[in-house]
């Protein structure tokens, strides 16, 4: 058993950071809180944040959740992040402009130089991902190219969680998670590949490589009296914030899916080895802790599909949810749910911003097939969600042709309340699906992380020895069978659609 102590964990998302006070010894949540920050879209593909409002957001959120709790003596503090952004600081530690984010697009160009030089299997090989501008070594070659008087000056590139380690230790570190999504380091010997920086002509200014539990030292005087701490507690390293969910959801061992319904969608599963796939659909990561690896695949899209839908086709049922104060989302899903299975022969390819994994073709955009004058914005909205169900299931497809056998899975991210969409994911899946008892998976898995750090746990795993699920939902045999017929033309109709898309590039 956990003794008393109290753990502050922070996540820094792509909207906002939340941050939770967890008391070991009653095994709960003292007080959380949640402050968001902007981004900025100088062009249309770009996207960035500026280091600054994370530090002024994660200063207000910590002292929020003191305050509320009363509660100033913290022993540890753990991180977990966005990934793939590029902040660059000089050797004083200024930083030297807005953060390159993840889902900022302006590298491709770079993406294509790496491709040349180095080799999509290569690459595949030593780092386990696919050459995208998504990852860091793009926006770093793109800073180079296009702004090099910031590049010169630039001593070490950090990522989100990284920088806010280093505001609270004065210590410049990663840890293997991060490392693993800049397509600059192998997996496999859990090193940076010296090749690589040279075939690009890129300096190697990241910073040491830590195991996500590992301490990195206390906060700093200043920063413990500024976020109203009595005492310096300790910071660990950290970890993205895949790697945080998943730990925080229960996946401890092989074959325990996670499914992240967000902003976007991710399917992933903790593997005792690096299990690359030979078509490179799925991508491989070095996990929290030795001897674990993390296997995932970020889907095309989530429920930024559904707000879409929702703000262009069915304002008058958001109004009407926020006039009685209730969620329009799971008012449009009661809607859906009045249309049968199937949608009545409408089915939905969810590319709205490319197709991701597991098909990785960039520039093809959404469809509606199979509609008539019979259908309604009701079957719509139900082809809207079953789409994305039939996205799990592909990846879920993928893991299996990896050898992995899919013990249970496990629903995670705003939409793991929304019980139609459950319904229909257990129903495409033909497999339970079960809902942590966790109000955010990264935040629990952060506690897994600071309790190894501490010495009070053996493994960060650890922490879900005492992880209830809430509900499950099973599969309903007549669903299934006739989703079955229906998942199988969504398979036909997306590799047709690709077909299309890749004669027209000709």
């Amino acid at each position: 058993m956990v003794g008393k102590m109290m753990i502050l964990s922070a996540d820094i998302g792509s909207t906002n950071v939340k941050a939770a006070l967890f008391d070991t010894e009653e095994w709960r949540i003292v007080s959380q809180d949640t402050v968001s920050y902007p981004t900025y879209y100088p062009r249309p593909g770009w996207a960035e944040q500026d280091p600054e409002d994370w530090w002024g957001a994660f200063i207000k959120v910590v002292k929020n959740v003191l305050n509320n709790a009363k509660v100033y003596r913290v022993d540890a503090i753990a991180l977990s992040s966005q990934r793939e952004g590029v902040v660059l600081v000089d050797r004083k530690g200024r930083v030297l402009g807005r953060c390159i984010i993840w889902m900022d697009r302006r590298s491709e160009e770079e993406a294509s130089m790496i491709e040349n030089k180095l080799g999509s299997r290569n690459v595949y090989e030593k780092t386990g991902l696919r050459i995208d501008a998504t990852f860091t070594a793009t926006k770093l070659l793109w800073i180079k190219r296009n702004q090099p008087e910031i590049y010169e000056k630039a001593t070490y590139v950090l990522q989100p969680k990284d920088y806010i380690v280093y505001r609270l230790t004065g210590r410049y570190i990663t840890d293997y998670t991060l490392a693993s999504r800049t397509l600059l380091f192998d997996i496999n010997r859990r090193e940076w590949i010296d090749e690589f920086f040279e075939e690009l002509e890129l300096k190697n200014i990241f910073p040491d490589v830590k195991w996500s539990w590992e301490i990195v030292g206390e906060i700093l005087p200043e920063i413990a009296e500024k976020l109203g701490f009595e005492n310096r507690p300790l910071v660990v390293a950290g970890s993205g914030d895949r790697a945080a969910e998943s730990i925080g959801a229960g996946s401890v061992e092989e074959g325990i899916v996670i499914e992240s319904t967000g902003t976007t969608t991710n399917v992933n599963t903790l593997t005792n080895y690096p299990r690359k796939d030979p078509k490179m659909r799925s991508l491989v990561g070095v996990h929290v802790e030795k001897g674990f690896w993390l296997t995932e695949l970020g889907l095309s899209m989530g429920a930024s599909l559904f707000k879409w839908f929702a703000e262009n086709y069915a304002v008058d049922l958001v109004v009407t949810a926020k006039l009685y104060r209730g969620n329009p989302y799971e008012l449009l899903s009661e809607v859906a749910s009045r249309v049968p299975p199937g949608a009545e022969g409408i089915i939905l390819l969810p590319f709205f911003m490319g197709a991701r994994a597991p098909w990785w073709k960039k520039g093809v955009r959404g469809a509606l097939i199979g509609l008539t004058l019979g259908h309604t914005r009701e079957h719509m909205v139900r082809a809207l969600l079953e789409s994305i169900a039939y996205d799990i299931r592909t990846a879920v497809e993928v893991l299996k042709e990896l050898g992995i056998r899919i013990k249970e899975v496990r629903s995670i991210g705003g939409a793991s309340h929304n019980v139609v969409w459950l319904r229909i994911k257990a129903d495409v899946l033909k497999t339970p699906i079960a809902v942590p008892k966790v109000e955010n998976a990264a935040i629990l898995g952060d506690i897994g992380l600071a309790l190894k750090g501490l010495g009070v746990a053996n493994s960060v795993r650890d922490v879900s020895k005492r992880l209830e699920i809430s509900f499950r939902v099973f599969p309903l045999k007549e669903n299934s069978e006739l989703y079955e017929k229906y998942y199988r033309k969504y398979i036909r109709l997306v590799k047709k659609f690709l077909e299309v898309h890749e004669s027209d590039e000709e």
